[in-house]
């Protein structure tokens, strides 16, 4: 497992690796190579990824019924390898794992702007398979997805409960008798970020949230982690794997993830955002109102939140060194969002 990060390293050494696992599929495994945190199978029926599942059983069918949904319609996603019982979760020594079709191509390169038009517009297309889902699982009686892996309506209040909780770390940190760098990192950019996370909330209360969370042209199964490594480019066209995020939600969510994953490293450039929205309107509508929701949604500090909830509540596993060097290049770009979103609001929302 050389090479691998720390993280990826403790979710492999989970897994219970096994031949009488591999016997409750048809197919013949070759050989086992270790892939971020999953396992690549090199097997009869060609190569295939073994993933151990972490959530329960209604996670796991939402994921299949919304990866069949989109199916129907656009074939560039994932699917799963089902085990001789048709079941795609097999249960091994306590644990679930998927087996996954391998989709062939490289990752997507953000810093070329050809992938990225194609991958924006890709992206556009998988919104447009997913719409009418809910009614669909309604309609099949299965509210239960809808109701467990749905996150519509919930971004201004959940805003605001970061808000506060990032409020009470400062409070925190400023009575610590000792500051370590990443504590005194913290306390200095804290109130600039809190700002932002007011102006955030700000926008999408004067918005038409909450109007859009009513129209159903407008709710789409979101990947929710459109990181480069998780879309994949294969002849012009791009493919998306690992949807072990996806939630119900705006399709705006969707795009926000997008443009904070595709920018932050290149300075948080105002024409890639530009062209990101120009290539995502190429393949349907874009309304003005949910560009206004998008605009709120972009001036949250998402990665300055999430570096910030992991270390102090100690979600990831992660040495002190990284943990604080993630949180100063977080840090070093606050002005670079701060032009992007100067920009967002003059020549696209003002235009």
């Amino acid at each position: 497992m050389e090479g691998l990060r720390y993280s990826e390293k403790y979710n492999l050494i989970n897994y219970s690796l096994s031949t009488n696992l591999f016997k409750q599929y048809d197919l013949k495994v070759h050989d086992v190579t270790p892939l971020r945190s999953v396992f690549l199978l090199h097997t009869d029926k060609g190569k295939k990824i073994l993933k151990r599942i972490d959530y329960d059983k209604n996670r796991l069918e939402f994921i299949e019924e919304a990866l069949e949904y989109i199916l129907r319609s656009y074939d560039k996603v994932m699917s799963f390898y089902r085990n001789k019982n048709g079941d795609i979760c097999t249960s091994w020594k306590e644990q679930c794992y998927c087996i996954i079709d391998v989709l062939e191509g490289r990752e997507c390169e953000f810093s070329n702007p050809l992938e990225l038009s194609i991958a924006t517009q890709s992206l556009a297309k998988l919104h447009n398979s997913s719409l009418g889902f809910m009614d669909y699982c309604i309609g099949e009686g299965k509210e239960e997805l809808i109701t467990s892996n749905s996150e519509l309506g919930r971004t201004i209040e959940d805003y605001k409960s970061r808000f506060k909780m990032i409020k009470e770390l400062k409070d925190r940190v400023l009575k610590f008798k000792y500051k370590n760098e990443f504590d005194e990192v913290f306390i200095n950019k804290v109130d600039e970020n809190l700002s932002q996370m007011e102006k955030s909330i700000d926008i999408l209360e004067h918005s038409a949230f909450y109007d859009l969370i009513n129209n159903k042209d407008k709710v789409v199964i979101c990947h929710n982690d459109l990181a480069h490594h998780n879309i994949l480019i294969r002849e012009g066209e791009a493919y998306f794997i690992d949807f072990d995020y996806s939630v119900i939600d705006l399709r705006v969510r969707d795009i926000n993830n997008f443009i904070n994953k595709s920018v932050k490293g290149f300075a948080f450039d105002f024409n890639r955002v530009k062209d990101i929205i120009y290539d995502y309107k190429r393949q349907g509508v874009l309304e003005k109102e949910e560009i206004e929701v998008l605009y709120g949604l972009l001036y949250f500090p998402e990665d300055f939140y999430s570096i910030v909830n992991n270390y102090y509540n100690k979600i990831k596993q992660w040495d002190e060194e990284v943990f604080l060097d993630r949180l100063e290049k977080k840090s070093e770009y606050f002005h670079d969002r701060e032009e992007l979103l100067k920009a967002f609001k003059n020549k696209i929302i003002d235009f």
